[in-house]
């Protein structure tokens, strides 16, 4: 008996392959935006050392004292722009002492606030934000090492709908965490929701195409 078919016979394409195939869609724009985020809640804006004693110091410029003690206190790089982890103490004269600093002001022009700038992940730390970005990455390869067997054991109809909500609650969480260390977690979770998606969605995609739409088909004579 030819599968096809029967297929083509009872109805290759009704609404439980129209359900699967929007939930798939779903998923699979879900996991892609999971992933392209980090392009703008890990963005490093630029930034510079606050002015001692000034207490609103902004990125922008406010005026010509304020550009004033800018050149008076931070010093500038090979390319003539200000240093972003460093400030000058010293006099009126331009010369002192250049050392690292704590405080800084960011440029909020295009993201007023991101996820450095909320946990000062900038300067010395900002090897930090790299790391998160490899925990993700693990988590998705963690994943999708177990999210195909789980799929066989359970079910992949079990195990995308457990994954969907993990992936929804771990990214409200990454998005609203307290602190680095459970950013990461957070971050890993969905990371690892992210590999058993896509290992099981691509199965149940694969078996979800009609003959005729299929670049491979040919009409049988």
């Amino acid at each position: 008996m030819d599968f096809d078919k029967v297929v083509q016979l009872v109805g290759e394409f009704g609404r439980i392959q129209l359900r699967t195939a929007a939930f798939s869609g779903l998923v699979t724009m879900s996991t892609a935006l999971q992933m392209m985020v980090t392009l703008f809640m890990q963005q490093s804006p630029p930034h510079r050392c606050a002015i001692p004693g000034l207490a609103n110091d902004t990125f922008e410029i406010q005026g010509t004292w304020h550009q004033y003690l800018i050149n008076q206190t931070i010093p500038v790089d090979e390319n003539g722009e200000y240093e972003g982890c460093l400030w000058r103490s010293g006099n009126d004269s331009g010369n002192g002492s250049v050392l690292p600093c704590k405080d800084l002001v960011y440029d909020t022009s295009v993201f007023p606030r991101t996820f450095p700038t909320e946990f000062g992940l900038l300067c010395d730390d900002s090897l930090l934000v790299n790391m998160a970005n490899v925990v993700y990455l693990a988590g998705v390869a963690a994943g999708a090492a177990v999210g195909g067997l789980a799929a066989d054991l359970i079910g992949r109809k079990s195990v995308s709908f457990l994954a969907c909500f993990v992936h929804g609650v771990g990214g409200l969480g990454a998005a609203l965490s307290p602190n680095y260390g459970a950013y990461v977690a957070f971050r890993f979770f969905v990371g690892s929701c992210h590999g058993i998606l896509n290992s099981s969605v691509t199965v149940l995609s694969m078996y979800n195409h009609v003959k005729a739409w299929s670049l491979c088909h040919q009409e049988d004579d």
